[in-house]
């Protein structure tokens, strides 16, 4: 199987967050990513969300473990992307992860209420607990 994996997620799983209501979201984004490594699923990663990453965690671990394909933004990708999060008043870097994840017809694993609601025409998204 392959997925795209948002921002949200990664960070869950870095910074061992819980949700205000004390769900751990850690223990999901961590379980979501050791079925990955087990079932050798393929994880898709914009180089939109590697700069996010690598700018603020050591991700060299955890990206060595999984199987993974780098997708580079093109010069059309985002432009349309600037177009579409202007149109929907949705944040730039979600339109370019919804544009990828539909381009690449993949399942986008997030919890942002934006992948649900605004940009649901773009991508299949789902939260990482509700993958079995």
């Amino acid at each position: 199987m392959k997925y795209l994996v948002d921002t949200c997620v990664w960070r869950d799983y870095f910074q061992n967050r819980t949700s205000k209501g004390g769900r751990p979201l850690n223990e999901y984004a961590e379980k979501f990513f050791t079925k990955a490594i087990l079932c050798l699923d393929t994880i898709l990663i914009p180089d939109v969300v590697l700069e996010e990453l690598n700018a603020n965690y050591d991700v060299t671990g955890i990206l060595m473990l999984l199987k993974l394909e780098k997708l580079t933004s093109t010069k059309t990708l985002l432009k349309e992307a600037k177009l579409l999060s202007q149109k929907l008043k949705v944040p730039f870097i979600d339109a370019v992860v919804a544009l990828h994840s539909a381009n690449n017809k993949v399942i986008l694993v997030t919890r942002d209420t934006h992948f649900f609601n605004d940009l649901k025409e773009y991508c299949d998204a789902i939260r990482p607990e509700d993958i079995k």
